[in-house]
């Protein structure tokens, strides 16, 4: 049993009848499939024996002519497009189309910009077309008319001289594709073949939805090192997409969802993607939607480097007046709000000093203020204050403060 989508020639035509809509919400998600790459190269060796073989034709229009295609060279195997089609192999799970989960053409998937022209063919068969004969057979149409022989006349296709083959399963679904395409140096370099459960990165468009639920989130805050990368929390969500193949037989696939956060404070915590990054010890919200729902996170940002301060300032100072630190022990100073002016050599030759918290409240800092202090010393202060264009002038490491 085997089903087959619209051929490369009518594309166009139907993804211009998608009619996504500009409100339309895209998703990052995951999921596992078992890639089967065993076979899939030795599929060339069949289609190339069909293209310069003596059944090389394929019905005209009128149903009755037989075209005998020009120029046919036996293709090339193309490690890229191989990745391409294991790519929409693996896409072919949740949407088994020619437009890819994301509502855009096959043929976005053809990344590599020296690719002229590019076609693709896509299968799947439950319980069955488990093996590159099997998915070759279907696709080659013999005893079809014009209109179904759309497969065999991509492979019977003279502008194209490379392919890649991909194959995966999922469940009891065998999910092929073969990408097409003329390169004037095919990449020829083989890798290891895949034969793996592989978790896939696929983006999908919510106008395709048929079904979507949206599990809850796992925890309600996050803390962070400051100027560490950190993932940012998933949920586990059920989707079915159109063309969900086969539908009859199928639940809803379950995905990882990668939420889109936002930080109410991009200045403390910024969002790369997947990742959030401290750039600020503070705290600060994060947010994002999931099907219409609203879900919410607190942020702090920590560092597990800084020192506890050993010298404590009044509350009530206003000023650190000249040399009042000069080669003294201390190692870690906290400078309070109060204070707006940092005298002359006021940390002069203080060696033994690795921290000092200044806040944006000092406008003065003497330009001699720390001569003759480690090369070592980490100053803890606000972006575009005084005590940043110091520290910078010094050569200090910065702990960025919210």
């Amino acid at each position: 049993m085997f089903r087959k989508l619209t051929v490369f020639f009518l594309l166009a035509a139907l993804i211009l009848s998608l009619g996504l809509s500009a409100s339309a919400e895209t998703y990052d998600v995951s999921y596992a499939v078992v890639f089967a790459q065993d076979g899939c190269r030795d599929m060339l060796q069949m289609i190339n024996d069909f293209r310069t073989g003596s059944d090389a034709w394929y019905w005209a229009e009128d149903d009755e002519t037989k075209v005998w295609p020009e120029n046919l060279q036996a293709l090339v195997y193309d490690y890229d497009l191989e990745r391409i089609a294991m790519q929409r192999a693996a896409e072919c799970v949740l949407h088994y189309d020619h437009t890819r989960p994301d509502g855009t053409r096959c043929f976005t998937a053809f990344t590599e910009n020296d690719i002229i022209s590019r076609g693709e063919n896509i299968a799947v068969g439950y319980n069955s077309m488990s093996t590159p004969a099997e998915a070759f057979n279907a696709w080659r149409e013999q005893n079809e008319p014009y209109a179904g022989q759309g497969h065999r006349r991509n492979m019977l296709n003279a502008r194209f001289n490379c392919i890649g083959v991909g194959h995966v399963q999922y469940g009891e679904c065998d999910f092929w594709a073969q990408a097409l395409g003329y390169r004037e140096t095919p990449n020829t370099a083989a890798t290891s073949s895949n034969n793996q459960t592989t978790v896939v990165y696929v983006t999908v468009n919510s106008d395709l939805f048929t079904e979507s639920t949206a599990g809850s989130l796992a925890v309600s805050s996050v803390t962070l090192e400051y100027g560490v990368p950190a993932d940012l929390p998933v949920i586990t969500a059920q989707i079915r997409m159109e063309e969900q193949w086969p539908a009859a037989y199928r639940d809803p696939d379950e995905v990882t969802l990668y939420p889109a956060w936002t930080s109410a404070d991009p200045a403390c915590v910024e969002i790369n993607g997947t990742q959030a990054l401290g750039k600020a010890v503070g705290q600060t919200s994060l947010s994002a939607s999931v099907f219409g729902q609203s879900l919410s996170l607190s942020a702090a940002v920590a560092c597990s480097t800084l020192l506890t301060p050993d010298f404590i300032l009044p509350r009530d100072l206003t000023r650190i007046e000249d040399d009042s630190f000069y080669e003294t022990g201390a190692v870690a100073v906290e400078i309070p709000e109060s204070v707006t002016v940092i005298g002359q050599r006021a940390f002069y030759a203080c060696q033994s000093l690795r921290q000092i918290t200044i806040p944006s409240s000092v406008t003065q800092i003497a330009d001699d203020a720390f001569d003759e202090c480690s090369s070592d010393l980490v100053v803890c202060c606000q972006a575009g204050s005084r005590a940043e264009t110091v520290a910078l002038q010094y050569g200090f490491t910065i702990v960025y403060l919210q």
